[in-house]
């Protein structure tokens, strides 16, 4: 099933086998566990940052000076106003800003997410057909035969990629991505990646994984999801 409107919220909350899930139980049960018990890391908000405004034009949220007489008392109450928000420094909007510069500059990636018919944050709930286990997926940039998807980078090179891919496991997100677009009855032909780095000057990247990678991401989420299944 496919779900374009699912706030994230709702999504993250689904009792499913997502790839960010398989990525712990493939380092041990435990850490599965125990997935969602660490705050959001810089880099982490970052991308969040750089998601809502690529993907969705929304701009980061930066909290205003408050300066004299009743100053603490007007953060205080601009912070309630926005409990719950992403919330960035300056520096870290103005990097944010300056990413979503570049890629629209890209003459690859600024069209792909120019484009009017993709669709961001796509839900997809779907049950893996080999091992029966209900998974879910959630594509960045949704395109008629292509998942487009967002990454930030210290490095865009084809070289720090190479090792992005084994360190993160994104040949794993391929082969499960594409196969929660075919189990919804989607005809996806390509997956991906857009690569961003967060420092001037914001290089731009964009790559593609071939079958043999992809090969051996399905065997990974599939052994992952049985390690799943027995737990």
């Amino acid at each position: 099933m496919i779900e374009y409107n699912m706030p994230a919220s709702e999504y993250h909350r689904l009792p499913r086998a997502s790839k960010s899930g398989l990525d712990k139980i493939a380092i041990s049960p435990a850490h599965y566990k125990c997935r969602d018990s660490k705050e959001p890391s810089k880099a982490m908000r970052i991308g969040t940052a750089l998601h809502s405004l690529v993907l969705e034009g929304v701009a980061p949220l930066v909290m205003p000076e408050f300066s004299g007489k009743g100053s603490v008392a007007l953060r205080d109450e601009w912070k309630a106003a926005h409990a719950g928000a992403l919330i960035l420094s300056e520096d870290e909007a103005a990097d944010v800003h300056a990413m979503s510069a570049s890629i629209a500059l890209h003459p690859i990636a600024g069209p792909a997410f120019a484009r009017k018919d993709g669709r961001a944050e796509v839900s997809a709930l779907w049950t893996c057909p080999d091992t029966g286990v209900d998974c879910k997926s959630r594509f960045d940039w949704l395109l008629p035969g292509e998942i487009v998807d967002l990454k930030t980078t210290a490095d865009a090179s084809a070289d720090a990629f190479a090792k992005s891919v084994a360190n993160f496991r994104y040949h794993v997100q391929d082969a499960f991505y594409q196969q929660a677009a075919a189990s919804c009855g989607l005809d996806v032909e390509q997956f991906t990646f857009i690569c961003v780095e967060t420092a001037p000057p914001y290089a731009v990247a964009v790559y593609r994984l071939n079958d043999f990678a992809r090969q051996i991401g399905r065997a990974l989420y599939l052994r992952d999801l049985r390690t799943l299944q027995d737990c």
